[in-house]
């Protein structure tokens, strides 16, 4: 099981943040999944909620683009500990558009429950947007 969560999580990144592939969020996603950020509590449950989460970042940072740094599984999770990067070309949750480039690291923990298909709770916390 931990090679196919490792798999799922690299998808997340890989496709449905890097290329935009949101018609993969029902593949990836539980219809019961629920999403823990404290910067970000307006997203909805499911697959739907996390289309919004990834297509609001990709709306302000229309160049964004999130690197694996490294990939490690506990039991039904799997522990991602990733750097992204964008120029900010639109509003982000009220935040006006900067015209800066800028890179955030972070860990995103995605579970996969025994005899699931699908990741059915996700938390992020992450490092404030450096546009050094």
């Amino acid at each position: 099981m931990s090679a196919q969560n490792v798999e799922i999580a690299t998808r997340f990144f890989e496709e449905f943040c890097n290329r935009g592939s949101m018609d993969l969020a029902g593949e990836l996603f539980a219809a019961g999944h629920t999403y823990h950020d404290p910067a970000s509590k307006w997203v909805g449950p499911g697959p739907e909620g996390m289309r919004q989460l990834i297509s609001a970042y990709r709306s302000a940072f229309p160049d964004a683009h999130w690197n694996v740094e490294e990939a490690m599984t506990a039991g039904d999770r799997v522990i991602t500990r990733w750097t992204a990067g964008g120029t900010n070309r639109n509003e982000l949750m009220g935040i006006p558009a900067t015209g800066k480039s800028g890179t955030v690291t972070g860990i995103w923990i995605h579970r996969r429950p025994r005899n699931h298909s699908t990741i059915n709770e996700s938390t992020s916390t992450y490092r404030p947007v450096d546009f050094g």
